[in-house]
């Protein structure tokens, strides 16, 4: 029953992994609880009514590509086509 996910993705801020809503029925659940992160708490609850927690995988790839593009502006990366224009 894809109508019981809430979508998530974690974000470490000041050293502290919190759990960010990402569609609207996350942010629902957010939001009733009082809070705009999902608690330990409210995650608990939301599962007993039912739902289920997924990480959204567009959010892990956005990170991924974030953390390359850092990468390689550290190491004043050259792609290889530049070489051969």
């Amino acid at each position: 029953m894809d109508n019981m996910v809430l979508k998530v993705e974690y974000r470490e801020v000041y050293g502290k992994e919190l759990v960010y809503p990402i569609c609207a029925k996350a942010h629902a659940i957010a939001r009733l609880a009082g809070d705009k992160t999902l608690t330990p708490r409210t995650i608990k609850i939301a599962k007993e009514l039912g739902y289920r927690v997924e990480v959204g995988l567009e959010e892990i790839l956005e990170e991924i590509r974030r953390e390359d593009q850092k990468s390689l502006e550290i190491h004043n990366y050259v792609p290889a086509s530049a070489f051969y224009e």
